[in-house]
């Protein structure tokens, strides 16, 4: 028999398949969990390398946001001053910070007499009076660099903004440093003020969050699954054996997938770190099949062990390998996502996948070849309820298949048109769930206090000239005007505020000369004198480029989403188009503007993958089937279900993301699995087992129909439980994926049925063609 080998050699190929796992799963020892937003962009991505130019050239743009919320709703009192005033000394202390900016350690400009006086806006409070406070209250709720950015409009909220410039190399090490720091300076911080309330946000604190994900999602999910499928298997396949050695199976194949990843020196992200809930799935559903079918033959039909699995074997074999070559496909697609983070997602989960296939084609039956198994008393099929549920379907598809192919088509296309109704958005504010304080904080920061979109401009001055020229400053302060006039522009942060204030203090603080000076000289003069009055750490740097030869305007935007965001990027480049000169054109940059492009070419970029995904695996079946017409016929069954779970998610969501972008390419391999498994059953039955389509289908029922149900509803669950992933990312996957899933379950236990049935004599005419000539020339002889 063919599969004799599998018997003979079963102690070799267990070796073999552990050694070559184990060797793989190795490099997992060199993976590390990267806490830095940059890994979803590639290094040539013209928006990253302009924003590392931005803070090259001026100053980083990391940050911490300590937000402070009094319980007495206001900020300006003695107690709430002085801690603001403590916690902006402490932070200093934060490992990595360059800067500190606070409503007390505000730079404060006034004149006095002839002189300039520039010191901290809350000096020693023991000393002051309850006017004091007034006027600094006053200060700071009509200084531009202050309000909606340092302090609410109504004076019940502040923030205490920290500024981290990372080691190159050393970004995932030093965030949790800072990170860890930062907490626990709350932590002291509440101790001793209980009448405060604080939050911690900012773009340090959601590139934490990331690791962090990885670290909750694999600590919760992963074996909350493993126990699932475990239960779940032992009550389907009544044997400790099979499930240890599917267990096995699993783990090797995450392992050596993870392995491959550390040996290729990547790092987990939370994208990629769901390949291996994911590689869990597939691995089970290659063994479902392979063992339902051994314990058939070897527990109804009372095979001999050896024999039953290699009738197993020969049945599963090909539709394994077939359906993991489909799969591996499907996720090998994914390299046409922008986003490196999903094409390591795609390679590992087709490393996985891979590793699945080769493991239960070898180890699997080897170990069921050498450990014992137990034969039950009786030799009743098992799992009668099923059986017998399966029957009731396929005799009820076999009386209506003409009905069942109209009703089930109509439906699916009428939810598949649903799927216009998704929006190609993003919402990267909301990434994280509300199980993650950072969630919560960041959302407390924008009803509160301010926005935490930012988009960056980098403005030159004319060549050779400085920014010191009136026109420049002027055009300036007309591009900040504008941006104000914007509903969703929360703060801008230009430096020609700092020009006007300036000016005013240097004319005895009249408010008439809050303007920018008509003369370069001038304005130049009011620089550096304001340049050498700051302190250290608070220098003009952050705003105005070494040489002076051009500034950094900062848009803090409200919550936004990607589409009304580039939208806004837009409309400013239009203005900047009619209304500057075209040496201040500037591309908005930051890490905002660089997830706003990459969603949106990646959305674009996924849906050339997902064409790609469909005509390679559909050519692929054409071979195995030997017909195109089976080719064809299979699309409909394997296709339908991603757009119906799209339309369904058109209907109930309404936002297609970076995540739900990818399900088509993601899902496709996959759903092939169980409809090659049905359709290879079917031609098995009418080409070799020569029965009426009617036999043949109810044999396909009942031979691999338990198979197709157990693997699609583990399927189902391993993603349904990702669906619980506090990262929305992972969670849209999971939701979307066991939809489709569920939706190709039906289809292939109906639509795909029925379609076997009403175009029978069109897929085997050249068979049928075949069989009347041998019978006419029998007949002759």
């Amino acid at each position: 028999m063919g599969f004799c080998w599998v018997n003979k050699y079963r102690w070799h190929l267990l070796a073999m398949s552990i050694v070559i796992a184990v060797i793989f799963a190795v490099g997992a020892k060199n993976l590390t969990q990267t806490a830095d937003y940059k890994v979803y962009f590639d290094k040539s991505n013209t928006q990253l390398m302009a924003s590392e130019k931005l803070g090259d050239d001026y100053s980083q743009s990391d940050n911490l946001l300590f937000v402070i919320a009094p319980k007495s709703g206001s900020v300006f009192t003695k107690e709430t001053l002085a801690t603001v005033q403590k916690l902006t000394e402490e932070s200093w202390q934060i490992p990595y910070s360059t800067r500190v900016d606070s409503i007390t350690n505000f730079q404060h400009s006034y004149a006095q007499e002839d002189d300039l006086i520039i010191e901290d806006l809350v000096g020693d409070l023991e000393s002051m009076t309850a006017a004091d406070i007034q006027d600094i209250r006053s200060t700071a709720l009509n200084e531009p660099n202050l309000i909606n950015r340092l302090i609410s409009d109504d004076a019940a909220v502040t923030g205490v903004n920290v500024t981290i410039n990372f080691t190159e190399g050393k970004v995932d090490s030093q965030t949790r440093e800072v990170v860890a720091h930062a907490r626990d300076l709350i932590e002291e911080t509440l101790a001793s003020n209980p009448d405060i309330d604080m939050y911690l946000t900012g773009i340090v604190i959601m590139n934490n969050a990331f690791p962090e994900t990885t670290e909750k999602d694999n600590g919760k999910l992963i074996p909350l699954m493993l126990l699932i499928i475990l239960v779940g298997l032992y009550f389907l396949l009544r044997s400790i054996t099979a499930v240890s050695a599917t267990l096995l199976v699993m783990l090797l194949s995450i392992g050596a997938a993870v392995g491959v990843a550390g040996w290729t020196g990547m790092a987990l992200n939370p994208v990629s770190g769901a390949a291996p809930i994911i590689i869990l799935t597939v691995a089970v559903a290659d063994c479902v099949h392979l063992l339902l079918s051994f314990v058939h033959y070897y527990r109804v039909n009372g095979y001999e062990k050896h024999k039953a699995m290699q009738e197993a074997l020969r049945l599963n074999a090909k539709p394994v390998m077939l359906t993991s070559l489909s799969t591996i496909i499907g996720f090998l697609t994914m390299n046409f996502s922008d986003a490196p983070p999903f094409r390591e997602l795609g390679n590992i989960a087709a490393v996985g996948i891979a590793v699945a296939c080769f493991l239960s084609l070898t180890l699997l039956p080897a170990l069921i070849n050498i450990l014992p198994v137990k034969k039950l008393s009786n030799k009743k099929p098992q799992n009668q309820n099923l059986s017998n549920l399966l029957r009731g379907i396929a005799g009820w598809v076999s009386k209506h298949p003409a009905k069942v192919l109209l009703v089930g088509i109509i439906a699916a296309v009428g939810l598949s048109a649903a799927a216009m109704k998704n929006e190609l958005n993003e919402d990267f504010i909301r990434y994280f769930d509300e199980s993650y304080d950072v969630r919560k904080s960041t959302e407390f920061a924008l009803n509160n206090l301010t926005g935490i979109a930012i988009v960056e401009y980098d403005l030159p001055a004319e060549a050779g000239e400085k920014i010191s020229q009136p026109e420049y400053m002027n055009n300036l302060e007309k591009f900040s005007n504008w941006l104000y006039e914007q509903p969703e522009v929360v703060h801008v942060n230009t430096f020609s505020d700092v020009v006007k204030r300036l000016n005013k203090n240097m004319n005895g603080d009249d408010q008439s000369f809050y303007t920018i000076p008509d003369n370069s000289d001038l304005i130049s003069q009011y620089i550096l004198l304001y340049e050498t009055s700051l302190p250290y750490g608070l220098g003009i740097t952050e705003r105005v480029k070494l040489d002076k030869s051009a500034t950094r305007m900062t848009v803090t935007l409200d919550d936004l989403t990607n589409n009304q965001l580039l939208a806004f990027e837009q409309h400013a480049q239009n203005w900047m188009a009619d209304n500057l000169p075209a040496y201040m054109h500037s591309d908005g940059l930051g890490w905002s503007m660089m997830f706003g492009n990459v969603a949106q070419d990646n959305i674009d970029s996924m849906l050339w993958a997902t064409a790609i995904a469909l005509i390679v695996i559909s050519f692929i079946l054409i071979f195995p089937f030997r017909s195109a017409k089976l080719g064809v016929l299979s699309l409909i069954p394997n296709v339908l279900p991603a757009l119906v779970a799209l339309g369904i998610w058109g209907l109930t969501v309404g936002m297609i993301g970076l995540a739900a972008s990818i399900i088509t390419a993601l899902t496709f391999g996959i759903v092939v699995d169980d409809s090659i498994h049905f359709i290879s059953r079917y031609v098995h039955n009418r080409r070799v087992n020569n029965m009426n389509p009617q036999q043949a289908l109810n044999d396909t029922y009942t031979s691999v129909g338990k198979a197709i149900v157990v693997t699609s509803i583990v399927l189902v669950i391993g993603f349904a439980i990702l669906a619980t992933s506090g990262f929305k990312v992972n969670s849209t996957i999971g939701y979307l994926s066991s939809l489709t899933l569920l939706v190709a379950l039906i289809m292939d236990l109906t639509i795909l049925p029925a379609l076997l049935l009403k175009f029978d004599s069109w897929i085997f005419a050249r068979d049928l063609n075949e069989d009347r000539l041998n019978i006419e020339q029998g007949e002759k002889v």
